[in-house]
């Protein structure tokens, strides 16, 4: 089996393969545009504005937590991502199998799981159900 060097052939092919996804994206964007809304009307309050859908669980955990408790939910989602952050160095288990680690994986699925929910729950505002 024969070898070639990473750089510069597979940087080339990797610089050529990005380029042309930027070129992809931007063709798209002027052929099909972005969605806009209504020109806004400062004068009315009918307008109510629901976030982006990477938002959505962060928003319906606002809604359901009580307004004493809203900086804990401001500090566990910025706890959870740095805790994932430093699982690799955490746990230093060479078991590569995940369903021999349950003190990683159960965690982790009650983690997607609580996202999911709260997805799901914010998604009802988005299309009214």
């Amino acid at each position: 089996m024969e070898t070639e060097d990473f750089y510069p052939h597979q940087t080339f092919k990797d610089g050529v393969v990005s380029a042309g996804l930027v070129i992809l994206v931007f063709i798209l964007a002027v052929a099909i545009g972005a969605p806009l809304e209504a020109v806004a009307d400062p004068a009315t309050t009918s307008y109510t504005p629901v976030p982006e859908w990477f938002f959505l669980p962060l928003d319906e955990l606002l809604l359901l937590v009580p307004q004493q408790l809203i900086p804990l939910v401001l500090v566990l989602p910025t706890g959870g991502v740095l805790l994932l952050l430093a699982l690799p160095f955490i746990d230093r288990d060479p078991e590569r199998n995940p369903f021999e680690r349950p003190a990683v994986m159960v965690p982790g699925a009650f983690a997607v799981l609580f996202v999911v929910i709260l997805t799901l729950l914010g998604s009802g505002r988005l299309f009214n159900l």
